[in-house]
């Protein structure tokens, strides 16, 4: 886990905590992933998310570069 991002997300009836992963592997655990409603998705993907999200992307690359 990456200590250097803290986050959280409010969302109706409480809050939502954001983490930093990195994986040892090459293939990332997709379906884990997926148990827990999470996906994955390109970053091209992700031009119509609403703001919020977009600005915890930003955070999240900001991190991994750099």
């Amino acid at each position: 886990m990456e200590t250097d991002f803290v986050a959280a997300f409010a969302v109706p009836g409480g809050t939502i905590d954001i983490y930093l992963l990195q994986f040892a592997t090459l293939d990332p655990p997709f379906v884990a992933v997926d148990a827990q409603g999470g996906k994955f998705v390109a970053i091209t993907e992700t031009r119509d998310c609403d703001p919020r999200e977009l600005q915890l992307l930003r955070r999240a690359y900001e991190i991994i570069i750099g």
